[in-house]
């Protein structure tokens, strides 16, 4: 890994130089996504070689590019799902500092790839409150499957995006989308079984590979899409059942103002609930990724209310977003770090 200034050098409070190698398995290793805590530490998340085949594997850091020891002893924590390869594409931090994994799993038996996903505690232990061992792994089809991507809703749903095989064809892949509850199950509220399959065709025969939430509770999700025997870039767009519009009955949070815009060093978020709720404040880059959790999840009685906001002083100036949000609605609005 390697952490830059905002001048494009190289930092040299990271690891002395700005760069940090780490050992991680037996053998070659691969990194897929990184993830920054509120707290400065960071996460990488991607595969290693162990015991003779690929497995999960993450590696946190201190802010300084030193391995964090309080994280599974010895900062790197690895997840076996199968006897096959498994590999961690995507993840996602969770306001409550838990961290989601997915990506696909291979069925020895079969030789075919898999959707799968673990929760890991923020000690780096399974999460056992995730499908009961703290991973999973999804059948779709009898083909090969997998996820590229991993996104959390704001109501803690956990969106995986790939593949799937499609009988369409038998050199490509139509795009998939499985969305899990918050402990691991398949949500049947999501196309009826928790599984979305766009058929392949001209317009939807390939793989996602990044996605993100708009303001409005749609998601957008990209990738590769072959055309005509040739790779492009395609987006699509779906409705996810969130609800974020202030003007739906459904939403208790009205009059919501923060000032000031642009941010210094801290703002006051405003706001009035029409009912007693559980709140939680997060600042978020514009991919929809956790930046930093300004309010933990907090009850909140109906009424006003005022929240104080810190922005955390390492943060880089630019364009973020934040969150309002319950266990059942989102409120975001971009603002301006300076």
């Amino acid at each position: 890994m390697a952490r830059y200034l905002t001048n494009g050098m190289p930092d040299p409070s990271f690891d002395g130089d700005g760069i940090v190698i780490t050992t991680v398995g037996e053998n070659y290793t691969h990194l897929n996504e990184i993830l920054v805590q509120p707290d400065g530490k960071i996460i990488a998340v991607g595969q290693g070689y162990f015991n003779g085949s690929d497995d999960y594997a993450v590696v946190r850091y201190n802010e300084d590019g030193s391995l964090d020891p309080s994280f599974s002893d010895d900062g790197i924590a690895s997840v076996s799902l199968s006897t096959g390869e498994d590999r961690a594409m995507g993840g996602a931090l969770q306001p409550d500092s838990k961290i989601v994994l997915g990506g696909y799993s291979r069925n020895v038996a079969t030789g075919r790839d898999q959707f799968s996903a673990v929760r890991l505690n923020h000690d780096g232990t399974l999460d056992d409150s995730f499908h009961g061992t703290g991973k999973v792994i999804i059948p779709v089809t009898d083909d090969s499957d997998g996820a590229y991507t991993l996104l959390r809703q704001p109501d803690g749903k956990i969106v995986l995006g790939g593949y799937v095989h499609s009988a369409a064809t038998s050199t490509w892949a139509a795009l998939a989308i499985v969305r899990l509850d918050n402990n691991g199950v398949l949500d049947p509220t999501f196309d009826g079984d928790g599984v979305a399959i766009y058929p392949a065709d001209d317009t939807s025969k390939g793989i996602i590979h990044a996605m993100a939430l708009q303001p409005d509770g749609k998601l957008i999700a990209a990738g590769i899409i072959l055309v005509n025997d040739i790779n492009t870039v395609g987006v699509i767009r779906i409705n996810t059942g969130l609800t974020t519009s202030l003007a739906d009955p459904d939403i208790a949070a009205t009059e919501v103002e923060l000032f000031p815009n642009p941010i210094t060093a801290q703002a006051h978020l405003q706001y009035e609930l029409q009912k007693d709720e559980n709140i939680t404040i997060t600042l978020n880059d514009l991919q929809g990724r956790l930046v930093q959790r300004l309010l933990p999840g907090t009850p909140r009685t109906s009424g006003s209310h005022s929240e104080k906001l810190v922005i955390h002083q390492s943060l880089p100036p630019g364009i973020y977003q934040v969150s309002l949000q319950s266990e059942r609605w989102i409120k975001s609005m971009k603002v301006v770090v300076e």
